[in-house]
């Protein structure tokens, strides 16, 4: 209505990422998940699945996987038994930027309806393209063909299908890094922008 307004979020330490270098297609695929592990509305059943899928298509061992952050104790001994999975545990903010630096497509698997989902926009100020679940406002920033890949089916069988596409072809991953990358502007939002529409409103009211 004429009452209300929409506030754009954003997060002031995601301008201190810098983009990463990716200007050819890695010998193993770096996919990194940031927190999307730490229970299963965060998606650590999915990548359980998806893994195991991996591993049935002959795939496991060519590709690494990081998961930063908690470890849904559910599936952690799982987790741990696949090769190049690395359980990299919880991290500080400040530590963001060089924990980033090696990864070639982000994880998402969330199957909450996330507000924002602060980690995906993290990786993307990084360069890093998604595989991502389209829910809640994950949708707002993961497009096809442009910052990513969308798991439609919100399953593991889904994100195995893609984490596989990359695997079997890794000279996608330096394109989507340079599509993201010429996305990033018209998603990320200046933090003074920010403040600048949060004073706007509470001029409006006082």
């Amino acid at each position: 209505g004429e009452r209300m307004s929409v506030m754009p979020a954003f997060a002031k330490h995601i301008e201190r990422l810098r983009p990463r270098r990716l200007d050819i297609a890695p010998t193993l695929p770096t996919f990194i998940t940031l927190g999307g592990c730490a229970s299963r509305t965060k998606g650590s059943r999915v990548v359980a699945e998806a893994l195991e899928a991996l591993r049935a298509a002959g795939a496991e061992g060519r590709f690494r996987l990081r998961v930063l952050g908690h470890v849904d104790p559910a599936v952690e001994e799982l987790l741990a038994g696949f090769e190049r999975v690395e359980l990299n545990g919880l991290y500080a903010r400040d530590q963001l930027d060089a924990i980033l630096e090696d990864g070639d497509v982000g994880l998402m698997p969330s199957v909450w309806e996330e507000a924002l989902g602060y980690t995906g926009l993290e990786m993307l100020a990084k360069g890093i393209p998604l595989i991502a679940n389209p829910l809640g406002g994950i949708g707002g920033y993961l497009r096809e063909g442009e910052t990513g890949w969308i798991n439609e089916s919100c399953t593991g069988r889904g994100l195995a299908d893609l984490m596989l596409r990359v695997v079997d072809h890794p000279e996608l991953v330096p394109d989507m890094h340079r599509r993201t990358l010429a996305a990033w502007p018209q998603i990320s939002i200046p933090w003074t922008s920010h403040v600048d529409a949060v004073e706007g409103v509470y001029r409006e009211v006082v």
